[in-house]
Parts: C-alpha cells; structure tokens; sequence
C-alpha cells in the first residue's frame, strides 16, 4: 500500500493526529522536566492516543479496504481525544502526588467511542 492510495481526507486526518503526537511527546517531555524528579507511565506515553489516531487513517484504508465514514470517524476521533486527556490528567496527578476519581471515568467514556466508532464502520462497510 503506498500513500497515494489513501484519500485525501485521510490523509489530511492522519497528519492532523501526527501534529497532535508531536505535540503530546513535546508537552510530556517539558511536563516531567519539571516535574521534580517524578515521572508517569500516563504522562510519558501520552503521545501514543494521537499515534493510534494516525494509525487509524492511514492503516485502515489498506488493511480493510474501508475508509470510515463521519460517524465512526467522529466516534472514534473523540475516543482518542478523551483518552489523551484523561492520560494527561492521570499524569498529572500523579506527578503531584495527588488523585482524582474522575480520571477513570475518561478512560470508560474514551473507551465507548472508540469501540461505538469500530462497531459501526464494521457494520456499515459495504
């Protein structure tokens, strides 16, 4: 598969979430610098939600030979979103030695739109 066979929109979409990974491996990079010595798994991977969203446009074209219509495009564009925030939030709670019950509610929620968004391009690729 080469790049010219995934549309444009993908395209565009994919480079969009690379923009995002970058940024994430940037901000955690600066963000345990300074975090005094302490580090977090959530924090130091948190570029890997927008990765996955890059994956997802330029991978799945080929792999399925489906491109995701807005619907599951949008499920799962959100999904990663929340995903990435609710690791940037873990992260930094932990990095201050603090907590939160509502972190875990971002990973379920992030999790729901991803699997809704999967859910419907399998059932509605034609």
């Amino acid at each position: 598969m080469s790049i010219s066979g995934i549309r444009k929109e993908d395209r565009h979409r994919s480079l969009i979430w690379l923009g995002a990974a970058a940024f994430c491996g940037f901000f955690s990079t600066v963000y345990n610098h300074y975090g005094h010595g302490v580090h977090s798994f959530f924090m130091s991977f948190l570029f890997l939600w927008p990765l996955l969203g890059a994956v997802w446009y330029l991978l799945l074209p080929g792999l399925l030979s489906v491109h995701p219509g807005r619907v599951s495009a949008n499920a799962v564009n959100a999904g990663l979103a929340t995903l990435a925030v609710g690791s940037l939030l873990q992260g930094i709670f932990e990095i201050a030695g603090t907590s939160s019950p509502y972190v875990p509610i971002f990973f379920c929620i992030g999790s729901l739109l991803c699997l809704a968004g999967v859910l419907h391009l399998l059932q509605h690729r034609s």
